[in-house]
């Protein structure tokens, strides 16, 4: 028989951090879970949240093995590891140990409990936990302790980017050139295993560093961008986050429909959403893409019920973003064709609202919605829960595209931080699907004052 190589004590928070928890832990180890991980997981089945779905999975899955085999020995998973169920009973208690504890929870106890005494069995015992307290107490009486990296929602600088640079042969990017693709086999196997689809992958000469180009990962190889060249309401994008961002904004909502657009203000997330849903709504015939442009924000939903006025009245203070760029855009496109009427008192910008051109849908009214051959940008997504992600995607109908925007640094609300927030979900649980587009915008290339630049930084 395999010698058991180190025994991991995984607790709830970790199991309900990325699906298949379970079997992250590598051949030939063994992965323990207390018996009171599963009271904790049934109560973290019942609350409205993400991670219920994950608790539930994990308790399904468990449930798959031989309930005496699970508890006696434990069951071989499909990556080699052994699972297995422990009662804290099976362990006399540790009154030496966990004596300097007294205000200890009945869970943190038992778990320190078998922790304790699988050390004793001379197990290399590592418990997994999420709760830095716990891990600390895990510490004081002599057993290894780690984080788990939480998958759903990731430190801010873990979370999904959809760009990544790689340093090649000046020749391979030579070669790109030519061939207007390569195989990603011809890339360091690092750069292989990083991989996403649809992720944008800079190549960087290794002699000649100003040498470099941009391309997308299709799936099977890197390709070059088709709209580099295009310039959506006159407007030029002024970064490599912009070209990204354009492509993925040009690109057909069939192929492209939903679009997760992450970084600081002042990189021309909205701004550049709004020149393409222009260029692809009011635009001639061979142009058009959309029937209409629909906007939103997150809105206080008890502010929509007492607000006085109609709903564009109500959404207003939450939409002055959008319409400053719609007024810089409109502007721009009026002096380039030279169709400025400067004795027209007319409000251009009003006038898209009037046309129905521009709507206001707010997030919260979503639901029961079902939005068709329309370019949905909700800004400030970042403020927004994960649950009413969901709501929001599953709204896309035929002709579709959803653009969600968003820094997660910047969350207002108290339920919400740069991890726990609807933008970071989103990118997280779409990364890697080919419906979706990523963008993730770097601080240097906000095109705001140096000013506002070090505020963002400082403040």
């Amino acid at each position: 028989m395999t010698a058991i190589g180190k025994t991991f004590l995984v607790r709830a928070g970790s199991l309900t951090s990325v699906p298949d928890a379970l079997v992250s832990f590598g051949k030939n180890n063994k992965v323990v879970i207390p018996m009171e991980t599963i009271d904790e997981l049934e109560k973290a089945a019942r609350k409205p949240d993400e991670k219920s779905k994950l608790a539930i999975k994990v308790l399904e899955y468990i449930e798959t093995f031989d309930a005496n085999e699970l508890v006696e020995n434990g069951c071989k998973q499909s990556n080699g590891s052994i699972l297995q169920l422990i009662d804290s009973n099976h362990f006399k208690e540790d009154h030496g140990s966990l004596k300097k504890f007294p205000d200890l929870n009945n869970y943190d106890k038992r778990c320190l409990q078998i922790a304790l005494g699988l050390k004793r069995n001379n197990e290399k015992v590592i418990i997994i936990s999420r709760k830095t307290s716990f891990r600390i107490k895990a510490k004081q009486v002599g057993i290894e302790a780690q984080n788990f990296k939480d998958e759903i929602f990731p430190a801010l600088t873990e979370q999904y980017s959809g760009r990544l640079t790689c340093p090649v042969e000046d020749s391979l990017i030579d070669k790109f050139y030519s061939d207007k693709k390569i195989s990603v086999n011809l890339l360091p196997e690092g750069i292989q295993q990083k991989l996403q689809q649809n992720m944008f992958v800079t190549l960087k000469g290794m002699d000649n560093p100003q040498k470099s180009a941009l391309t997308r990962f299709d799936g099977n190889c890197l390709v070059e961008l088709v709209f580099k060249d295009i310039h959506p309401y006159s407007q030029k994008t002024k970064n490599s986050g912009q070209l990204m961002l354009k492509e993925a904004l040009l690109t057909d909502p069939q192929k492209a429909p939903l679009v997760i657009v992450k970084g600081p203000a002042g990189t021309g997330k909205t701004f550049l959403s709004l020149a393409v849903a222009l260029e692809k709504t009011i635009k001639p015939s061979e142009e058009h893409v959309y029937d209409k442009i629909l906007i939103g924000a997150p809105i206080h939903a008890n502010e929509l019920g007492y607000l006085p006025g109609e709903i564009m009245n109500k959404a207003d203070p939450y939409i002055i973003g959008f319409k400053n760029n719609l007024r810089i855009l409109l502007k721009k496109d009026s002096k380039k064709n030279k169709n400025n009427d400067s004795s027209s008192n007319e409000d251009p910008v009003a006038k898209l609202f009037e046309d129905n051109i521009i709507d206001i849908q707010p997030v919260e009214t979503l639901r029961g919605a079902s939005i068709s051959n329309a370019i949905y940008i909700i800004d400030e997504c970042q403020n927004i829960k994960p649950k009413t992600i969901k709501t929001i995607i599953t709204r896309a109908a035929e002709g579709c595209k959803i653009v969600l925007l968003g820094d997660p640094s910047q969350t207002d609300e108290r339920s919400l931080n740069e991890k726990y927030n609807g933008i970071t979900y989103a990118s997280e649980i779409w990364k890697g699907n080919s419906l979706a587009w990523q963008v993730y915008f770097e601080e240097d290339e906000s095109v705001r004052s140096e000013l506002a630049k070090e505020a963002a930084k400082i403040m």
